[in-house]
């Protein structure tokens, strides 16, 4: 989800005391948390493989990815399980807490300063703006399975 573009939906979570949204589009299923199996020389963020109904899916502690320590134990958090360009990954995150109505205008583009340098680009799509001083990180999935591939290098 672009700046600018005209009204859709997002998925709000939480990853430690901060706010993220994801398009709801990329979004298939939200469930709890299950123990995946370790995966030998998996970047550091990769929690493992489960076997999500017959396909096995690679689980990403976006707290590890993003720096941020999370506030639930593993067992409480949620997994959004996402499809990114024909890949189906699942990422561990503290709650998710709404699905919101993106209306047009509320979306800023990242300045230049959070872009992070990296060959897939930012994690950071935008900054959506929901209402007085509540400000939610809108990043793109296919960007943070890109960041999550670089650091394994």
């Amino acid at each position: 989800m672009e700046a600018g573009l005209a009204e859709a939906k997002v998925v709000v979570f939480r990853v430690g005391k901060e706010e993220y949204a994801v398009s709801i589009s990329a979004v298939q299923e939200v469930g709890p948390w299950a123990q995946p199996t370790p995966v030998p020389e998996a970047p550091p963020m990769v929690e493992g493989v489960i076997d999500l109904r017959g396909d096995i899916i690679p689980v990403i502690d976006l707290g590890r990815l993003f720096k941020t320590a999370r506030l639930k134990e593993l067992a409480d958090s949620k997994t959004i399980v996402m499809e990114v360009e024909g890949q189906r990954a699942g990422f561990v995150v503290d709650e998710v807490t709404e699905v919101q109505t993106v209306l047009p205008g509320t979306v800023a583009p990242p300045s230049p300063v959070l872009r992070t340098g990296t060959q897939s680009g930012s994690m950071v799509s935008g900054i959506l703006k929901m209402g007085e001083n509540r400000l939610v990180v809108l990043v793109d999935p296919r960007r943070i399975l890109a960041c999550a591939q670089l650091t394994a290098v």
